[in-house]
C-alpha cells in the first residue's frame, strides 16, 4: 500500500502508474489528514474505491480471482482472509513458517 498525502490533482494520475510486472496494490490519497481517495491499482489500471473494507476486498478478489501469488508483503495478511472468509486453506506457503499456520 501506497499514502500520500496533500497531492496536487495534476499529479494523482503519474502517482497511479503501474509497471507491467508490479503487483496490485492499493494507492491512498489523504488532504490534510482526512481521506480523499483509494485506488486499487494493477496493469496500468486504477479503479477508485469508496471505503477501506471494499479496497482490502477488492484487492483480495483480484489475487483470488485471477489466481496471482500473493507478493509477499500482504502474503500473511490475505493467507488469513482467505483462510477467515473463504474458509479454505492456503496451499502455496511463501516461507517455512507459513507450513504450520
Amino acid at each position: 500500500m501506497l499514502g500520500f498525502q496533500n497531492v496536487p490533482d495534476g499529479n494523482v494520475a503519474e502517482l497511479l502508474k503501474t509497471a507491467e510486472r508490479d503487483p496490485f496494490r492499493l494507492v491512498v490519497f489523504l488532504q490534510n489528514g482526512h481521506l480523499c481517495g483509494i485506488y486499487v491499482v494493477g496493469v496500468t489500471i486504477g479503479v477508485p474505491i469508496r471505503s477501506v473494507e471494499s479496497a482490502v476486498l477488492t484487492l483480495f478478489a483480484l489475487y483470488y480471482v485471477f489466481n496471482v501469488d500473493y507478493p509477499r508483503q500482504y502474503a500473511m495478511f490475505f493467507t488469513i482472509l482467505q483462510s477467515l472468509v473463504l474458509q479454505q486453506q492456503y496451499l502455496k506457503p511463501t516461507s517455512k513458517s507459513m507450513l504450520f499456520w
